[in-house]
């Protein structure tokens, strides 16, 4: 087939109906709000082995800034579904920065899906009343929502491989804001907020458990229009605050570009300050620290060897922490499981690459302990800290060496699973101070390694062989049959919402 043939018959087939298409302006909330991206949410009717389905496209465009670094964040889906809002097949697409773009996707055949991750496909049970994007966006019009009215719909979330139920409570018509093109008297367009009475409403899901740990998804609000449409939405984004999409039109939603000047930035807003300072914090061998939730949650640290929940009283508790340096001493201890020591997307350790530095770093060294504080120092003394580095799989990080304690933390579990020492990653709160400055806890993420059947902690950001009791974990995990970063969720709950201080120090 030549290719005038192919463009003859491109041109034959008839273009997608449009169905909807919504676009939206993202503002970060404060006493002047600040652009930080946009929404694009396209739904066509195409044909699918001769029937009609509706195709929705949403595509979030974001920046951020941490730790100084600019961080573009595109997150696209797709759903497909029926004109009933069954749900046919999904996607979803993540890009950090320049690195490699994540993928998961499934398709749905009768009551099985087909979840995609990467390149393993794995059969799972499929819950029907999870119904697709454009059925949840239509809900309020379809039902004639009225302030007081309730009602719920099932939602499929890829990101995290769980099916949700949202639980929508519609409340009363308020006076808020709408998003709106102004001129100048320059004859130039620009964005500007009127005054706007609106329907409000507010969506949220039960808790769902990530990692053993249990984790409450922010709630969302929206104010509809009088035809039942979105008009305004409102989220919280961890660690910064609340974030408002108002629907306008595209060329309103694009006007006002990014200034990278006025983002806040995300690594320094979720800092915890500290009254006292540690003045040797890795030779620690037990803090005691007093915790205070500012928001109702469960308390978001988890309990084992390390660290202990005591004296919980409301929303205050105390967490004691000790440092372990010494690995277990049972040689014969079995496997903690394949999730620990197998290749996955993030934790490559079959790459060549991988397997090599492992080799060189670990060199001829028998025994598993000694072999692990030298891979936890290689990766110290080789690694070039940069914040501007996205979430990509540890075989690109052992080639460009940079990162923060993320690209460390995959890095080093990664060669000591090559070098057949189980890991995971661990996630938390860690120490720090700079000098001259105020003592903080900062969200972390470290390593831990079973040796002699125990979860030994290292840290390759300090490089100390160990770590003392200045790290607090919150989660753990072994990244095992995931294309996404749901495994981080557990920590973005806790963001803003911690107040610590140090009762003790040993």
């Amino acid at each position: 087939m030549t290719p005038a043939t192919l463009l003859l018959l491109a041109l034959a087939q008839p273009a997608p109906k449009t169905v909807s298409e919504v676009w939206q302006a993202a503002y970060l909330q404060g006493p002047k709000p600040i652009k930080i991206g946009h929404t694009h949410t396209l739904t066509v009717e195409v044909e699918k082995g001769g029937a009609k389905i509706l195709r929705t496209t949403r595509r979030i465009e974001l920046t951020v800034k941490r730790y100084g670094a600019i961080m573009p964040v595109v997150i696209s889906q797709t759903c497909d579904e029926t004109p009933k809002g069954d749900v046919l097949a999904m996607s979803l697409r993540q890009a950090l920065g320049s690195d490699k773009e994540m993928t998961v996707s499934l398709r749905v055949e009768g009551k099985t899906m087909f979840v995609k991750n990467g390149d393993a496909e794995d059969k799972k049970p499929w819950d029907a009343s999870c119904k697709g994007l454009y059925f949840q966006e239509q809900s309020f019009a379809r039902l004639d929502a009225k302030p007081d009215d309730r009602f719920s719909v099932g939602s499929y979330e890829l990101a995290a491989l769980l099916p949700l139920r949202l639980r929508v409570n519609v409340l009363a018509v308020e006076a808020t804001d709408r998003l709106v093109a102004r001129k100048t008297a320059g004859g130039e367009t620009r964005a500007e907020r009127e005054p706007a009475k609106l329907l409000k409403a507010v969506s949220s899901t039960d808790k769902v458990k990530v990692g053993g740990t249990d984790v409450q998804l922010p709630p969302k609000a929206v104010w509809l229009d009088d035809k039942l449409q979105a008009a305004r939405e409102q989220f919280e984004f961890p660690g910064l605050g609340l974030v408002t999409q108002y629907t306008c039109a595209k060329e309103l939603a694009l006007l006002e570009k990014v200034n990278p000047a006025l983002l806040p930035d995300l690594g320094l807003s979720v800092m915890i300050p500290l009254k006292t300072t540690i003045v040797r914090p890795h030779d620690t061998k037990a803090i005691t620290y007093k915790v205070t939730l500012k928001d109702d949650i469960a308390p978001p640290f988890l309990e084992d060897e390390r660290q202990e929940i005591r004296a919980k009283s409301g929303k205050t508790f105390e967490l004691h922490v000790k440092a372990i340096r010494e690995p277990g001493k049972k040689d014969d201890a079995p496997s903690p499981g394949k999730e620990y020591t197998d290749a996955s997307t993030f934790i490559d350790s079959g790459d060549a690459a991988i397997r090599a530095i492992a080799a060189k770093a670990g060199g001829a060294e028998k025994d598993v302990y000694k072999k692990a504080l030298l891979l936890e120092s290689w990766v110290h003394d080789n690694m070039r800290f940069s914040a501007s580095t996205g979430f990509p799989p540890a075989s690109r990080i052992a080639r460009d060496l940079q990162g923060d304690c993320r690209q460390h933390s995959m890095l080093l579990a990664a060669l000591l699973r090559a070098s057949d020492v189980p890991s995971r990653t661990a996630l938390g709160l860690v120490y720090f101070r700079e000098e001259g400055r105020s003592p903080q806890l900062a969200f972390h993420m470290w390593v831990e390694a079973y040796i002699g059947g125990k979860w030994l902690s290292l840290d390759a950001v300090s490089g100390k062989g160990g770590v003392a009791a200045g790290h607090l974990k919150m989660a753990q995990a072994s990244w095992a049959g995931t294309e996404t970063l749901a495994p981080l969720l557990p920590i973005a709950q806790a963001l803003g919402k911690l107040e610590v201080e140090i009762v003790e120090v040993k």
